[in-house]
């Protein structure tokens, strides 16, 4: 059913006047009457049929040998006014300006308010995605067909479902998504219909969606208004644990730029949802400054970016029994690949592998783009037994392949996956069975409990370990002045070395249980119904700084340069001067609820650079 979603967005430009197709000799659509509308209704149908593909045309033929009978029902739902098409604010009514019906497939109603002003004025623009009410019939139109097309294909809807993970989709946990239409998250159906409207009629939709035009190419073959010739953007902003740091770093993931995508694999933690280890993607991206894109780009680690699933937990604590049942909204978040090693081998002490996929060029390129696809545009339900990162993970590798050699592979968790690529053929593991020689390729990541047992050991043979035998027990259990305190009260070399593994450790903890506590506290101002919650989570999510966050004028799905507003659009505007104050706000409440924390982080960061001196200082042969 089109039922015209309450939802702003920009319109399209399209060339609607190009045909896709050729009009079948009998025509599919069939108008009974012969009223007045009737004569607009006939040429707006053979408009549709003009750019309906021969396949579809062909099938549903095949199951309606009568044709389709197209009428128009006043009973349908009309908008009071053009304005209040799509425009949330005017009304509140719910408007079909299309209907079919599972039991009466040979029928397709069509509202006679669309028809009417069809006639009046075509070309009128209107606050739809569309554009003009044109536009907007075009679509109607083609949209229910979509649903009967739909109707006649059980296993192809499960095709479409696997391409979009759509099942995963219905819950947005306030992410905004990148939509040509709030509709397409209603349902798989109407998912369907939605993208076959924009796969028909938008000129760019192979650009912005590229890994559903490749299914529908698949199935219709190609249109005549496609383009692949979009300036297309291709630049992210990297998420990070650390608030101060988080969304600061771009890049850019152009797959002419990446060398190889690897599996990286964290191996078990003790915790539940960490049990299986967790699957995630490294992207080999090439630094900007290497000219030719090969093996060498494997040293390039500071540009490489990880590409994670994982649970949006805004709770003080991870509940295992909403993890279960789904109650967590996931995210794919996009990391530098030095963050995430030293988050799984520093503080939560796991060896990490990364294997390279044996996928082709365009696989590759597929890879990529459903990636970006997903980054402008994807959040679903995080389930740690059923959809959870391993799931997540494969459905990237599905949506990338040419074939259809992993469409029926299924998995329960990491460690499931991990064994299935390589019974696959998908990754080598005999890359890594030499430990030694793997870390020294990048492709092992060990684990630095050894190394924190060694410091401590250290310090206790010089008497310095506080009494404590556990990484974790000495962070929580010193301060940095304590630490400093005790070092240069001994100052002897050997103790520098462990104090420096140690203070790492202790830096990454603290941020850590800043994070924590900061999002517990936001969350405690939601609960009382403070109204700056809302707003200092916009900030802090945001990356603190207004300049590096885009601003699009329009668009869907993967963004395109043309979508950008200009980057000095908002500046010196009230907008940007609210934005500003308002970050000076989250700075100070920060620093008045947070400071005691935020002064052991800047201390810690402190003893790291002292005892990185004085390890210079052994080198130099400065010491005493």
């Amino acid at each position: 059913m089109r039922i015209l979603s309450l939802f702003s967005a920009a319109s399209l430009v399209m060339a609607l006047s190009i045909p896709s197709g050729v009009r079948a000799e009998s025509a599919l659509l069939r108008v009974a009457g012969k009223g007045a509308q009737d004569a607009a209704l006939r040429g707006l149908l053979e408009q549709v049929e003009e750019r309906l593909p021969k396949t579809l045309v062909q099938e549903l033929r095949a199951s309606h040998e009568a044709g389709i009978r197209v009428v128009l029902n006043p009973k349908l739902p009309a908008p009071e006014r053009a304005d209040q098409l799509c425009n949330s604010g005017a009304s509140k009514k719910k408007i079909v300006l299309g209907r079919v019906n599972a039991w009466f497939q040979d029928r397709l109603e069509l509202n006679p308010w669309l028809i009417r002003e069809l006639e009046l004025n075509p070309e009128r623009e209107i606050a739809c995605t569309h554009g003009t009410i044109r536009r907007l019939a075009l679509a109607t139109v083609i949209h229910e067909l979509a649903h009967l097309y739909d109707l006649r294909d059980e296993e192809g809807r499960h095709r479409f479902s696997d391409q979009t993970a759509f099942q995963k989709r219905t819950w947005t946990g306030g992410v905004p998504l990148r939509t040509p239409d709030a509709y397409e998250l209603k349902n798989s159906a109407e998912n369907f219909a939605v993208n076959l409207e924009f796969f028909l009629l938008d000129p760019e939709y192979a650009c912005r969606r590229p890994t559903l035009n490749r299914y529908f190419q698949s199935i219709f073959g190609k249109t005549q208004l496609q383009t692949t010739a979009c300036e297309r953007d291709s630049t992210v902003f990297l998420h990070s644990q650390n608030i101060g740091k988080n969304l600061l770093r771009k890049t850019d993931l152009n797959p002419d730029r990446i060398y190889q995508v690897h599996f990286l694999f964290a191996s078990r933690g003790p915790a539940l949802m960490s049990r299986w280890g967790h699957a995630m993607y490294r992207l080999v991206v090439c630094a900007p400054e290497r000219t030719e894109v090969g093996p060498d780009c494997l040293r390039d680690i500071q540009h490489h970016v990880v590409v994670s699933h994982r649970a949006a937990v805004d709770d003080l604590s991870i509940s295992y029994w909403k993890g279960i049942f789904g109650k967590y909204p996931s995210q794919l978040f996009l990391y530098s690949l030095p963050e995430i090693v030293d988050e799984y081998t520093k503080l939560e002490l796991r060896d990490m592998l990364s294997l390279p996929l044996k996928i082709s060029d365009a696989e590759k390129q597929n890879f990529v783009n459903r990636v970006l696809e997903q980054y402008w545009g994807y959040s679903g339900r995080y389930l740690f037994f059923t959809n959870n990162c391993a799931d997540e993970a494969l459905q990237l590798v599905q949506a990338a392949e040419e074939g259809d050699a992993f469409a029926e592979l299924r998995t329960l968790h990491p460690l499931g996956l991990y064994k299935k690529y390589i019974k696959a053929g998908l990754i080598d593991p005999a890359l890594v069975e030499d430990k030694n020689e793997a870390e020294r390729q990048g492709l092992f990541f060990r684990s630095k409990q050894a190394a924190y047992d060694k410091a401590l050991r250290i310090l206790d043979g010089a008497g310095a370990s506080f009494g404590q035998t556990r990484v974790s027990e000495f962070a929580a259990a010193t301060t940095a002045d304590a630490r400093r305190k005790v070092y240069q009260e001994r100052a002897r070399v050997v103790l520098s070395g462990a104090f420096y593994v140690l203070e790492t450790f202790a830096l990454m903890e603290n941020q850590r249980k800043l994070s924590k506590a900061v999002t517990a506290e936001l969350e405690s101002l939601r609960d009382r119904k403070d109204p700056r919650a809302e707003k200092f989570l916009t900030v802090i999510a945001s990356g603190m700084n207004r300049s590096r966050a885009p601003r699009f004028q329009h668009g869907y799905g993967v963004p395109l340069k043309s979508d950008f507003a200009p980057e000095d659009a908002a500046k010196g505007t009230d907008e940007d001067e609210k934005w500003t104050q308002l970050a000076k706000d989250v700075n100070f409440w920060l620093r008045e609820t947070f400071g005691p924390q935020l002064d052991e982080i800047s201390a810690t960061s402190g003893n790291i650079a002292f005892f990185r001196k004085e390890l210079l200082k052994t080198k130099t042969g400065l010491s005493d």
